[in-house]
């Protein structure tokens, strides 16, 4: 009885390890490939939302939409050092936390 017990238990881990060994393989030859643009509904949503139409928003979307309003560029100032020591913040520093603050 123990040993149709054990076969029983070993033939269903040996399935379940061959479907898993299946599913690895068919994964690396066939990579998930990209969403076609018309079918995405991310993108979908951020070009809603950019256009000011009603959709539903995730926190995702916030977070895309505030990245896109991040300067990025010539604003950034040099930290200073005064004889090894710090000499305070750059101006735009402060002022780039300032704009931040709720």
């Amino acid at each position: 009885m123990l040993q149709v017990f054990l076969v029983v238990i070993g033939a269903s881990i040996g399935v379940f390890v061959m479907l898993w060994v299946i599913v690895y393989v068919l994964q690396f030859i066939r990579p998930d490939t990209p969403i076609a643009a018309h079918r995405d509904a991310q993108l979908i949503r951020r070009i809603q939302m950019k256009a000011g139409k009603k959709t539903a928003v995730q926190f995702s979307d916030i977070r895309y939409l505030e990245r896109d309003q991040v300067p990025v560029g010539d604003y950034e100032s040099q930290y200073h050092y005064l004889d090894g020591s710090s000499a305070g913040f750059p101006d735009a520093w402060i002022d780039d936390l300032y704009h931040r603050t709720n």
